[in-house]
């Protein structure tokens, strides 16, 4: 270690280095900080599969780009991650990446795809250099994020979380914070325009051209910097690209439910994930494709912490080239939307619960065509699916039947 340059380097056969803001960092802590029993084995595993999300893509995929809704890099080994730290800014909602051992390395880009929209444009493909990893069991990548509630605002408001929330409260409320209030008041020095800002949210103050044209460039510019460079959003959009012919597994697991999607795709096929208020009854997950296909959706949820659980399979989803396959997968026994414009197709929903220690298993023959809601509750008590017709996600119930069981 060089504690003048701020470096380190490690012979473990293969030489490794490290300073501060590249190939990794020390940091010291006082063992009566960490030398703490935990309260159970792997409890912070616990905790994140309890509170967190995870991603699981399989091996015939590869991550393209995973950004938030705001164009942000979730990467949090990215540059974008680095420059917040050294800048003292958050980097919460940002996903820790993990490839498997079987996984390739891509270091050239090799695909650019043009995200203006929500239509995927096929982008040019060039060679790309790749570096085989050691072979090992897995190929595919894992990406883990803790959902952290920040406590900044508790003694305003209990229970905010900044990330989401704090653009959208008042500049009154906002100055109650004393560290807010501090760089704020640094930023703008008239008061005026700081007494006529106090009952508008700090959006609002934002995109209000009149206002921000009173404003110096550089009060404006700082002004916009502390509203929106802070806030990493926790919906996101992940683009895909095949590496062969195979199968595309995509598996999202958020606090006590997951799905995953599986299709088939080809060698440098693109898609797009997109997801919005994941873990709520109001989740939207967008699915977007170059080819005309059916996807495999399957639901896994837990009822409470107990060893209830209810697993939906709905296979042959039809998908459209170019189109967004809509859905909406609600916590527990509440069950779905789904909204498609692709053709008409049979599908065949299974549905198997396990309640109290008692299993339910069973089949419907399901027609999908246009927006369907599945509600699985209705099983339980007469062995029948309660399907209708939706014109959008959340829309009214309508033409509404039971199906019976094959």
């Amino acid at each position: 270690m060089n504690p003048d340059s701020n470096t380190f380097s490690y012979d473990g056969g293969n030489m490794y280095s490290g300073g501060e803001w590249s190939g990794g960092r020390f940091h010291y802590m006082p063992y009566s900080v960490t030398g703490e029993r935990p309260r159970t084995p792997i409890w912070d595993a616990i905790l994140l599969l309890l509170a967190g999300t995870v991603i699981i893509l399989g091996s015939d995929t590869e991550t393209v780009s995973l950004v938030d809704e705001n164009g942000n890099d979730l990467d949090a080994f990215g540059q974008d991650s680095i420059n917040r730290l050294q800048q003292n800014k958050s980097i919460d909602n940002k996903f820790v990446s993990v490839k498997g051992f079987g996984a390739k390395k891509v270091v050239s880009n090799a695909i650019k795809i043009k995200a203006t929209s929500s239509v995927i444009k096929p982008g040019k493909v060039s060679s790309a250099i790749v570096v085989p990893k050691p072979n090992g069991i897995l190929a595919s990548e894992m990406y883990l994020r803790t959902e952290k509630t920040n406590s900044r605002f508790d003694s305003i408001m209990p229970g905010l979380d900044e990330r989401v929330l704090a653009p959208n409260l008042t500049l009154g409320v906002m100055l109650e914070d004393k560290k807010f209030a501090a760089k704020f008041n640094r930023t703008i020095t008239d008061k005026v325009i700081v007494e006529n800002l106090k009952d508008r949210t700090l959006t609002q103050a934002i995109n209000d051209s009149v206002l921000m044209d009173r404003l110096s460039p550089s009060a404006a510019s700082g002004f916009k910097d502390m509203v929106t460079s802070t806030s990493i959003g926790r919906n996101f959009k992940h683009q895909l690209r095949g590496l062969n012919n195979g199968q595309m597994v995509y598996a999202i697991k958020s606090k006590l439910n997951e799905f995953r999607l599986q299709s088939g795709i080809k060698t440098s096929e693109t898609s797009s994930i997109e997801s919005r208020d994941l873990g709520t009854s109001s989740s939207v997950v967008k699915m977007f494709c170059n080819e005309n296909k059916t996807v495999k959706l399957e639901i896994n949820n837990k009822l409470g912490v107990g060893k209830d659980n209810m697993k939906i399979v709905i296979d042959k989803i039809p998908i459209a080239v170019g189109k967004e396959l809509n859905l909406n997968i609600k916590p527990g026994l509440s069950g779905m939307d789904i909204l498609t414009v692709a053709d008409k197709v049979n599908a065949t929903v299974s549905i198997e619960t396990n309640i109290g220690g008692k299993i339910y298993k069973s089949n419907y023959g399901v027609d999908i065509e246009g927006g369907i809601r599945i509600r699985p509750s209705t099983i339980l008590t007469g062995n029948e699916l309660k399907i209708g017709k939706i014109d959008n996600l959340f829309g009214q119930f309508r033409d509404s039947q039971m199906i019976k069981k094959k």
